[in-house]
């Protein structure tokens, strides 16, 4: 539902977002003006027009010296804009993700309203302009980290609140272009960490299987199985890789790191028992060459004899 005030379009939502404002401000009570002179405007010197709506409203006050309960509302609401603008620019200015709720309804309160004072519809533009300007930065800010983070949770988080503050600030097709390539990442994020999970699982699975009770030490399944082990743990690691998982892709790691220990540890064993087998077959060999020639040595000698005689 839309009710006309003034030239502007206002929702039911935002006319009560104005009326908390103005609650909390409070209607009869007369602004503290040093308040307003208080707020460090140069902390935010990328925006201007914080430091314009500042001093137009101190200009409108000591013009008139104004002291009306209008006069008061309009201004704590301009104070309150400019303080929490300059505090979540500071979280901003430090790497971290500020929150445009509050700056939000402050904005409303000031919109939703026709103050009818000279000098308010330059300062509520400036407050406007500046809620665009910043909302924007920090979502460009986001959408361009979300494609160099190495992380693809983090990537999707960031396209998430890049989309998030680009809907705060009225630009629908950056809103829907970020939406789309996070709905697209985490699609193949969720089936990128679904398969990685699977192929893990196998590998436990056959890694289990060779060290099982059921498989011979020196069996080629055994080996077989512990091959196929540290293929998947491979496999694994390669998507967990993919998307910045480490903690999960060094798991994966561990467990084909295990599989080929166990397999060399195996082929050695086997080699170690295919070498016993030909010193055996080697020295029966001897042993049975030894017999054969005893024997016919004493055949030789047996027949030399029955010639003679």
């Amino acid at each position: 539902m839309l009710l006309r005030v003034g030239s502007k379009s206002l929702s039911v939502r935002a006319i009560l977002a104005a009326a908390a404002v103005l609650l909390l401000v409070g209607f009869a009570s007369a602004f503290d003006i040093m308040k307003l002179r208080e707020i460090d405007a140069a902390a935010v010197s990328d925006y201007p027009d914080i430091a314009q709506m500042k001093e137009e409203t101190l200009l409108l006050y000591y013009y008139d010296e104004n002291e009306s309960a209008e006069f008061g509302d309009f201004a704590g609401i301009v104070y309150d804009y400019a303080g929490e603008f300059v505090s979540q620019y500071k979280t901003y200015d430090g790497g971290g993700a500020p929150e445009f709720g509050r700056l939000r309804a402050l904005l409303t309160g000031l919109e939703s309203v026709d103050w009818g004072l000279p000098l308010s519809g330059s300062i509520v533009k400036h407050a406007a302009d500046s809620f665009s300007e910043f909302v924007n930065d920090a979502a460009d800010r986001e959408a361009g980290s979300a494609e160099r983070d190495e992380s693809t949770r983090i990537r999707i988080l960031r396209y998430g609140r890049a989309a998030t503050y680009y809907e705060a600030a009225g630009n629908d097709a950056e809103a829907a272009l970020v939406s789309g390539k996070q709905a697209e990442l985490e699609r193949a994020y969720n089936e990128d960490m679904t398969r990685a999970g699977e192929l893990a699982d196998e590998g436990r699975a056959f890694f289990d299987s060779a060290l099982g009770a059921g498989n011979s030490l020196f069996g080629a399944q055994a080996y077989a199985d512990l091959m196929r082990a540290g293929a998947d743990y491979r496999a694994a690691m390669a998507l967990y890789l993919r998307h910045g998982e480490g903690e999960m892709a060094g798991e994966a790691g561990q467990g084909n790191a295990a599989a080929a220990e166990f397999a060399g540890k195996l082929a050695g064993g086997a080699m170690a028992f295919a070498a016993l087998f030909a010193i055996l077959v080697f020295a029966v060999a001897i042993r049975i060459a030894r017999l054969a020639m005893a024997w016919w040595g004493d055949e030789y000698d047996e027949g030399l004899g029955d010639e003679m005689i």
